[in-house]
């Protein structure tokens, strides 16, 4: 489970970065493609580029596979549950905040993502970066899992919630597949089906940021999304949404990245019942027993006729 110091304070600037590196033990993981990786990064940094492309099936045997596999490039990198585990990215968006949900699904008690990246760190505050790739820090067995079951929910788990009114399942993908005319960000027929989990609320990821309204619907321009606007007005947007602290709330995309972004946002706010169906419509949308929606929910329909 995370600490109250990385639950409360989940980002942190390069300065804070620079200063928790002189005192205390931290492990630098680079969320980024290899190719960025190797032509510069944050000294010492590992790169561990799976922490966004790594699709999850939330079979019981998926989910065991997954926790091998993180465990396993985790240890590598030199985490044992002594050290601060920061990851980053380009700038700030999707790459970085999975990489966080995924260790306190692990149950890595300390974590941080760097609130601006690469750009913060070299641009911003100057600070110097290297070209050289260090070697495995650590083993594989060396992962302190203890994996916290409340962090996810499964495909199995998310069909059962559909007889609770009470749980909000919170759709954070982009418009476009929303309303069933995409099936994903990767192209239109990426998976088989296009539509929304029934009964879901939408908010688009992108607008709790600062460049939400210029990128919305640029799933691709993962690298730099700004920040986050004011928690004040993040916590009016959610709310206006639907989205209050006393609900229960899943929240679901294609993979588990863009709600990684809302879910770091949520925790900063203080919400305490936020799940993550980390299979999304990636796993969702493959299996045609499962109901779906498409085109403009009933409400919006009666509303333009």
């Amino acid at each position: 489970m995370a600490t109250e110091q990385t639950k409360s304070k989940p980002l942190i600037t390069a300065t804070e970065l620079a200063e928790m590196m002189e005192t205390e033990k931290v492990v630098l993981l680079d969320a980024r493609d290899a190719e960025e990786y190797e032509k510069e990064h944050i000294p010492g940094a590992v790169n561990i580029p799976d922490i966004f492309y790594y699709l999850v099936d939330t079979s019981p045997e998926g989910m065991e596979d997954f926790r091998n596999h993180f465990a396993k490039l985790f240890g590598e990198a030199g985490l044992t549950g002594e050290e601060t585990a920061v990851i980053y990215e380009g700038g700030f968006s999707l790459k970085s905040p999975r990489g966080y949900v995924i260790l306190e699904y692990l149950g890595y008690p300390k974590m941080a993502v760097l609130s601006n990246g690469m750009k913060g760190w070299k641009k911003e505050a100057g600070y110097p970066v290297s070209d050289e790739v260090p070697p495995p820090a650590g083993s594989a067995d060396t992962f302190p899992l203890d994996p916290d079951p409340s962090v996810f929910v499964t495909k199995d788990e998310m069909l059962e919630t559909f007889d609770d009114p009470n749980i909000v399942r919170l759709d954070v993908r982009d418009e476009e597949e929303w309303y069933g005319e995409s099936s994903s960000p990767y192209g239109v027929d990426f998976v088989p089906r296009k539509g929304r989990i029934p009964n879901a609320t939408w908010l688009d990821w992108n607008m709790l940021l600062t460049m939400g309204e210029e990128t919305k619907g640029t799933f691709n321009v993962v690298e730099d999304k700004g920040e986050f606007k004011e928690l004040e007005e993040v916590e009016k947007s959610l709310a206006e949404h639907g989205v209050t602290k006393d609900k229960d709330i899943i929240l679901y995309c294609f993979k588990g990245a863009r709600t990684s972004s809302t879910y770091l946002a949520m925790k900063m706010l203080g919400y305490e019942n936020v799940r993550t169906y980390i299979g999304s419509w990636n796993e969702w949308a493959k299996d045609d027993s499962l109901p779906i929606e498409d085109g403009a929910p009933r409400e919006e329909a009666e509303i333009r006729q």
